[in-house]
């Protein structure tokens, strides 16, 4: 489980009928910080003053951070933290959910509004080592 996993773990609001995600609007900048922190501390990546700098381009364990660092890698200039942070997809925080979900660590119902837009819903659980 990454670092993100678990930042939604705990924004996670269990409801009657839905769940609810605490500062959804913000969490997908965190998640994508969250990204950068564990390429870090695996020694994949150094963050300078102006630029994100690819050191090691082996694979990591996760599936997920290894297309983040290969999207680092192939970056021509290097991005900047800034902008690699307004390059944020707005879609972040559902494909986590969708990760969460995957490893059974939680249990949502997934809707389209008639906006197009995704919802969740419970029934819901968390197995996650008593984090819900």
């Amino acid at each position: 489980m990454t670092t993100g996993d678990e930042l939604l773990l705990l924004a996670i609001v269990p409801g009657r009928r839905r769940i609810r995600i605490r500062g959804e609007d913000r969490l997908r900048f965190a998640l994508r910080t969250s990204e950068l922190a564990d390429l870090g501390l695996a020694g994949r990546i150094t963050i300078g003053r102006r630029r994100i700098e690819v050191v090691d381009t082996r694979p990591v364990e996760d599936r997920r951070l290894n297309n983040v660092l290969h999207a680092l890698g192939a970056a021509a200039p290097p991005p900047g933290l800034k902008d690699w942070l307004r390059r944020t997809p707005r879609s972040l925080t559902v494909e986590y959910l969708s990760r969460l979900q995957d490893q059974n660590a939680v249990r949502v119902r997934r809707w389209r509004d008639s906006s197009g837009r995704t919802r969740h819903d419970s029934p819901w659980t968390c197995r996650a080592a008593g984090r819900c």
